[in-house]
């Protein structure tokens, strides 16, 4: 019965790669490589949207389940195990079934682009997301974008591979997979088209341009039928755009600037204390008690942190306590400011907890969790202090793109991912204004700072990119900690060893 069964395996084995051969030798005659990009982007847009569906359910099964015995009224110990349980799944699953380290999905995707590394592996594509959704269903305060991106360039390269194509066809494929991975989990085609071509940076022509394009807008548009085409974040404007707040708007941006640099800062030295904890058990141990710890006292941390969100910018307040130790007690307007004090400094050591501690996660959501906050406190302080009636839901709607521009040093990206993920165009001077001050703030105050994940800042790019863009490419490559440029000389001369110092060392293992 087994030699039976193997015998069968291997013959539909022969088959498929007799059909493989078939369709390699068809598209070498028929179809050049770039019109077969162009076809493979209908395909790797679909799929990647479907990844980001079966995510976004997952984590909405795993947090449903685990909140819908929670009392709102009181303290819940339950959560004290939540996240902890997951942190200690996810790394049991990758150290001994899975054999593979997803935990900085973000990063190893920029990595492999950079290094040459095109050919991924077929189990990539489920495994990232699996992952990915144990850490955040479980309650982590994170994000799912990264690992998405990876699955989607791993069904691009996996689906080029399978027609044959080159290394440089492998290389676009997977940044369009990529985006298309971005636009589906955002619900934000022109987000996951900057994300490609803003972040990763990857050189393209109009061809592979347009198949990203049309890779984007597939992913986004199936994530929408999927979820009867509503936003994960459903914006109802209680008033249009007021150009009489531009003034204070500017005054937040360089605020959410200010705020930037500080969260990244958090972020990067709860990173680099937990690279420096050599076991791995303890690291898992110590990230997921922290992780439980502060999800107990602020039970808004609870994943994605999608709901809090859609309350805030539809002008219903944030609800901090609800379903932790101070619910159902009498709370000032002194008490909320230091709460959200608190969660704005407590955002950015969680989620390098999250993916620095054994999870698999994203950190792009989290900044725009952390710039709702930052609007909230912004305008409930300003009326403490000078008894300025400023709309909490429209700083909350603004400071979204202003600190994911500022943590991120991704601004168009920011900007459109922020506009699309509410549909809220109608603001779109605010979120310029906000954007664009927010980062110049950063610039200004760090302008060797970068995105640590990906490498990345807008700025510096385009000064590496007027040298040479030899130079671009290797100090691109020495941000993400890679070694063997050939120009480690140059850009040492150049000073960007003198970069913000507040990054985790890439070389700890």
């Amino acid at each position: 019965m087994k030699r039976e069964r193997k015998k069968a395996g291997s013959r539909f084995g022969r088959r498929v790669r007799l059909v493989n051969i078939k369709a390699i030798d068809w598209q070498a005659a028929h179809v050049s490589p770039a019109s077969m990009v162009l076809l493979i982007s209908f395909l790797v847009g679909i799929l990647s949207g479907l990844s980001a569906v079966f995510l976004k359910w997952f984590i909405g099964l795993l947090g449903h389940y685990f909140k819908s015995g929670l009392n709102p009224c009181g303290p819940n110990l339950h959560l004290l195990c939540y996240p902890l349980a997951g942190i200690l799944l996810v790394s049991i699953l990758q150290r001994y079934v899975l054999r593979r380290d997803y935990s900085r999905s973000t990063y190893q995707l920029s990595v492999a682009i950079s290094s040459g590394r095109y050919r991924m592996s077929l189990s990539s594509i489920w495994q990232s997301v699996l992952t990915c959704g144990l850490t955040i269903g479980f309650g982590c305060s994170a994000g799912s974008e990264g690992p998405v991106a990876y699955s989607g360039a791993a069904i691009g390269s996996n689906v080029g591979r399978w027609l044959g194509l080159s290394d440089q066809w492998l290389r676009i494929l997977m940044g369009i997979g990529a985006g298309a991975g971005i636009a589906g989990i955002f619900k934000s085609p022109a987000g996951g088209v900057l994300f490609t071509l803003e972040v990763l940076q990857l050189p393209m022509q109009t061809i592979p341009v347009i198949g990203l394009f049309i890779a984007c807008i597939l992913s986004g548009t199936t994530a929408k039928a999927f979820s009867d085409f509503s936003f994960d974040m459903m914006f109802s404007s209680v008033k249009g755009f007021d150009p009489a707040t531009l003034g204070w708007i500017a005054l937040f941006a360089v605020f959410c600037g200010l705020y930037s640099i500080l969260y990244n800062r958090l972020k990067n030295c709860a990173g680099r204390f937990l690279l420096s904890v050599d076991n791995a058990w303890h690291r898992n141990i110590i990230a997921g008690t922290s992780l439980s710890m502060t999800l107990f006292l602020f039970p808004c941390f609870f994943g994605e942190g999608m709901e809090v969100l859609q309350s805030a910018i539809n002008g219903q307040g944030i609800d901090l306590f609800s379903y932790g130790p101070f619910a159902g007690s009498d709370i000032g307007v002194g008490a909320v400011l230091l709460g959200c004090a608190a969660v704005m400094l407590l955002k950015g050591p969680l989620v390098s907890a999250a993916y620095y501690g054994g999870g698999v996660a994203g950190d792009f959501m989290p900044t725009l969790f952390a710039g709702c906050f930052a609007g909230y406190f912004f305008s409930m302080g300003c009326s403490v202090l000078f008894g300025v009636d400023l709309p909490a839901w429209y700083f909350c709607l603004v400071g979204m793109g202003a600190v994911m521009a500022g943590t991120l040093h991704a601004p168009l990206m920011a900007l459109f991912i922020s506009a699309e993920i509410t549909d809220s165009f109608q603001f779109m001077p605010a979120y310029l204004l906000a954007v664009t001050l927010s980062y110049i703030t950063v610039k200004l105050l760090t302008p060797r700072a970068w995105n640590v994940e990906t490498g990345h800042d807008d700025v510096l790019s385009l000064r590496e990119l007027a040298s040479t863009p030899a130079l671009w490419r290797a100090a691109r490559r020495h941000r993400l900690g890679l070694r063997g440029t050939g120009l480690d000389e140059s850009i040492r001369k150049d000073g960007i060893n003198g970069a913000d110092k507040s990054r985790p060392d890439r070389n700890v293992r």
